[in-house]
């Protein structure tokens, strides 16, 4: 019997209302499966199992969407920052090649401002990323 595809939705549920936000979903393409989340100010990026990196504002709208090419392993946010740590070569002997990048979304289009190797030690696993209050 063949498997019945579902549309994945993100559901969004702000946590008090003093901008009278509202409860919103948005529905993903067939087939595509939501991997990853980072909130930061007035955003939030979905990362999907199509490598596509989903940019929607806290309203509902999707401000951006732009395909990362190597698959990401995990994502953080902060104000108007978005950390994407992604793979860029297989694990090979137990080392794995992970990349860094950082980017602005609050301006108008995406800017990145630093792309970096991620170092971790040989079979090690990266288990959280984030930012501190500062930033």
């Amino acid at each position: 019997m063949k498997k019945r595809q579902r549309y994945a939705h993100v559901y969004y549920k702000p946590f008090n209302t003093y901008k009278n936000l509202t409860d919103w979903h948005h529905q993903l393409d067939l087939g595509e499966n939501i991997e990853s989340v980072a909130l930061g100010t007035g955003w939030l990026a979905v990362i999907t199992s199509l490598g596509f990196v989903r940019i929607l504002s806290t309203e509902g709208i999707q401000k951006f969407i732009f395909c990362q090419g190597m698959p990401i392993l995990t994502t953080a946010g902060y104000e108007n920052l978005l950390v994407i740590v992604y793979h860029t070569a297989p694990a090979f002997l137990g080392q794995q090649a992970l990349r860094m990048k950082i980017i602005d979304i609050g301006s108008k289009t995406y800017q990145i401002l630093h792309d970096v190797e991620c170092p971790i030690t040989r079979s090690s696993t990266l288990s959280w990323i984030g930012f501190s209050d500062e930033g």
